[in-house]
């Protein structure tokens, strides 16, 4: 009878402890937070914002890069207009690209660090470290971190942030003093240390790329009425890449325009009523 008691307690012991072990703490989930921020190079994801200021909420699909030590590009497209901007910081300083209008002006010097951002994951990592007074639980796969806000409108108040435990961000929500979520994002496709391009942050690229973007949904809106564009050469090619090669091409009983730029595997090709590129 001892003995049969016996082993029950020590198996249950056994139990305890893997279970002990599998799980982590709030000490053990930010201290590897902490070695992430310190070690993390670069990163790319991708977001859903949502703001609720107004009658309506206002969606925005955002697209984040960032490198060390302070290089960072954020493309806002506002859903409804379809309207894109570009938050671009590098050596030469911070601008906000508007590729539609073909303008750019410079911004603050000191963003982001004046004040955090909620789509940046330094930021949300930075508030989670620096609240001594954050409550911690998890949701499944998810670490949930309840911390104050640090942001420049002091109306929000308080932040909810899931993390999941392979350290990537899942959700923000952002609350005023009354707890009503404000702001809420949500991540996806979250790619640590990518490997970007030389000139990924080069302000004539961002802004030629965003504008190529744009003229192809004119194109594709005009289909229709058979506008005619003309022949568009390329105004912007990656560093060490050059055009070898323009041709045309009649398919579909329409012009085509073809141009192959040496270095890269990037093919642009242009109709007079339509544009694409592979």
């Amino acid at each position: 009878m001892k003995k049969g008691f016996l082993l029950v307690a020590l198996l249950a012991l056994l139990i305890a402890v893997l279970v002990g072990c599998g799980s982590k703490g709030e000490e053990d989930v930010v201290g590897d937070l902490a070695n992430k921020l310190e070690t993390l190079k670069s990163y790319k994801m991708d977001a859903n914002l949502v703001l609720q200021t107004g009658q309506e909420p206002q969606e925005y699909e955002v697209e984040v890069w960032h490198q060390k030590p302070e290089y960072y590009r954020i493309g806002l497209k506002n859903k409804e207009r379809d309207v894109t901007q570009i938050i671009l910081r590098n050596d030469d300083g911070v601008f906000v690209l508007t590729p539609h209008l073909n303008k750019s002006f410079r911004f603050q010097s000191g963003w982001p660090e004046n004040h955090g951002q909620v789509y940046l994951y330094e930021s949300l990592i930075k508030d989670i470290l620096a609240d001594k007074n954050r409550q911690f639980t998890t949701e499944g796969t998810q670490y949930v971190f309840d911390t104050a806000a640090n942001y420049q409108n002091k109306m929000l108040t308080h932040q909810k942030v899931w993390i999941g435990k392979d350290l990537t961000p899942s959700k923000v929500q952002v609350m005023d003093a009354d707890m009503k979520v404000v702001v809420e994002v949500v991540f996806s496709n979250v790619e640590f240390d990518y490997a970007f391009e030389n000139d990924a942050f080069d302000m004539q690229r961002n802004m030629q790329g965003a504008m190529l973007h744009s003229l192809t949904v004119m194109a594709e809106e005009a289909e229709d009425s058979q506008a005619s564009f003309g022949v568009y050469h390329p105004t912007y090619t990656p560093m060490n890449v050059q055009l070898v090669e323009e041709k045309e091409v009649v398919q579909d009983d329409r012009p085509w325009w073809f141009f192959v730029m040496k270095g890269t595997t990037i093919i642009v090709s242009f109709r007079k009523d339509h544009v694409q590129k592979w």
